[in-house]
């Protein structure tokens, strides 16, 4: 072998562990947001609000504002999760999909229920009529009179009759982002736009390129040193 072969080799082999070392960050990253995503609805990613700031830097988002909370909510994060309000006799049902918050006339917390303690794993729809608020999620569904007090299990005969009542459903506000949401953009890439598709497809060909490259240096180290 030359010198300037031997040069070469050595230069390629430089450049092949730089590229191994990018391509193993990025599958690194994706293997770390693939597990965050996993685990999103276990560990509540999938409605936690991301913090203002961090939304309008990202995503150009300007948050919802927490002073515009009632003064008893104990995080302004639960004002931006709300899917729906119910006006009761003893004021305001807010409902977001972990909990049910009762505020008052003058906005102050009444009562915070989470979705555990009316019988949901979450809640996901709501509606009122004269006598009662019922509460749906996970496929159960569970009502209460207007006072809150007592929740009982959706009867199968009576989800059937208001299956075409015009419940409050939780929707994908544009203006709520959560950790779950960024997770996934990251994890996509999405990030880059129209320069996504072409991304993947680099990081995948180097990654078989860093495959052949790898059997072809580990051939030579061998051919070496059988002929030594």
């Amino acid at each position: 072998m030359t010198i300037d072969e031997a040069r070469r080799r050595q230069a390629f082999a430089r450049w092949h562990r730089r590229l191994a070392l990018a391509v193993f960050a990025w599958l690194a990253a994706l293997a770390a947001t693939g597990i965050l995503i996993n685990h999103a609805h276990d560990w509540g990613l999938d409605n936690k609000p991301l913090p203002g700031w961090l939304t309008e830097r990202v995503y150009g988002v300007t948050a919802v504002d927490g002073s515009q909370c009632p003064p008893g909510i104990p995080s302004p994060s639960w004002c931006a999760a709300v899917f729906a309000r119910l006006d009761l006799p003893s004021g305001e049902l807010l409902l977001t999909p972990d909990a049910a918050l009762l505020v008052g006339q003058e906005g102050e917390l009444i009562e915070s229920l989470s979705a555990a303690q009316v019988g949901l794993s979450r809640v996901e729809a709501a509606y009122l009529d004269e006598r009662s608020v019922y509460l749906k999620g996970g496929g159960h569904a569970v009502s209460s009179d207007l006072d809150l007090i007592t929740w009982e299990p959706l009867a199968a005969g009576k989800q059937r009759e208001m299956a075409d009542a015009r419940w409050r459903e939780r929707g994908d506000d544009p203006d709520v982002i959560t950790w779950e949401r960024l997770l996934l953009d990251l994890h996509a890439a999405r990030f880059l736009g129209p320069m996504t598709a072409l991304f993947t497809d680099l990081m995948a060909g180097l990654i078989l390129f860093l495959a052949g490259s790898g059997i072809w240096l580990w051939w030579l180290k061998r051919q070496r040193r059988q002929s030594s």
